[in-house]
C-alpha cells in the first residue's frame, strides 16, 4: 500500500506544480508588484525625483520630473537652448517657457503625466483599469504575460510581465496626439530604497520616432513639500 501511495504522489507532483504555476500566473499584475517591491513599499512611497539623459529624433535634451502622490507633479525638459516647466495637480495647471507662465489645459497636464514612467507601473492599478490577462507573449527572446488594460483616458494599453522575473518587459500606450503606439522597452533595473526601479528605457513611438533616456538621478520621498504652493504662481 505504501509503495503504491508513493508512486501517486511522484505521478502527481508535476501536475501539483503545474496547478500552483497556473494560480501564480493567474494575476501577473500582482506578480508584477511583489517583483517591484511589494505593496508596503510601493505604499511608502510618497515623492520620486527623477533625472535623465535622454536622446530623441531632434537630438539630446535632459528631462527632470518630480512627483508629489498623489497626482502633483513637477515637469522641466531642456535641450540647452530651449527649456519648458510645468506644474500640475488634480485643481491646476501651469507652464513657463522660463519667460512668462500661463495656466494650461488638461491635455498639458496628461502629457506632463505621461513622463511619470516609474508610477505607471507603481500605479498600475490606479492609472489604469480593465486589466486583462490576454494570454502569453515573447518580449526580446523573453516569455512573457500580457495583460491588456485601459488608460485613464480610456485608450487601449497593454503590459508584458516577464515570466521569469515578474518585472515588466514593455509597456505599450497609445495616448491621444502620439504619433502611433508608445512601445516601452524597460532595462537597467537597480534597488532603491527597497523598490526595482529601472535606470533605462528606449521608446518608440510609431515606426519611425525612437528615444532613449538614461536616468542619473532617482531619488524617492524627498521633493520639498512647498513645490506646488499655489502662491508660486502668482
Amino acid at each position: 500500500m505504501m509503495r503504491r501511495f508513493l508512486w501517486i504522489v511522484a505521478a502527481l507532483t508535476p501536475l501539483l506544480a503545474a496547478g500552483c504555476n497556473n494560480s501564480s500566473q493567474a494575476d501577473p499584475v500582482a506578480r508584477m508588484t511583489r517583483a517591484l517591491g511589494g505593496r508596503e513599499a510601493i505604499g511608502r512611497l510618497h515623492s520620486l525625483s527623477v533625472a535623465a539623459n535622454c536622446i530623441g529624433p531632434d537630438g539630446h535634451f535632459r528631462t527632470w520630473v518630480e512627483s508629489v502622490r498623489p497626482g502633483s507633479v513637477h515637469f522641466r525638459q531642456s535641450d540647452g537652448v530651449d527649456s519648458i516647466a510645468v506644474w500640475s495637480t488634480p485643481d491646476s495647471t501651469w507652464l513657463s517657457d522660463g519667460a512668462r507662465m500661463v495656466e494650461g489645459d488638461p491635455r498639458v497636464r496628461a502629457f506632463v503625466r505621461g513622463h511619470e514612467f516609474h508610477l505607471d507601473l507603481f500605479e498600475i492599478d490606479t492609472r489604469f483599469s480593465g486589466h486583462t490577462v490576454a494570454g502569453m507573449d515573447t518580449v526580446d527572446g523573453h516569455a512573457c504575460a500580457r495583460v491588456d488594460m485601459r488608460d485613464e483616458g480610456g485608450s487601449p494599453a497593454a503590459i508584458f510581465i516577464d515570466e521569469e522575473s515578474g518585472l515588466p518587459r514593455l509597456l505599450e500606450l497609445n495616448p491621444a496626439g502620439a504619433e502611433g503606439t508608445l512601445r516601452i522597452m524597460f532595462d537597467d533595473w537597480r534597488e532603491v530604497a527597497g523598490l526595482m526601479v529601472f535606470f533605462a528605457f528606449g521608446m518608440a513611438e510609431g515606426p519611425d520616432r525612437n528615444f532613449i533616456y538614461r536616468y542619473t538621478e532617482i531619488v524617492p520621498n524627498q521633493v520639498p513639500p512647498g513645490l506646488f504652493d499655489p502662491r508660486q504662481f502668482r
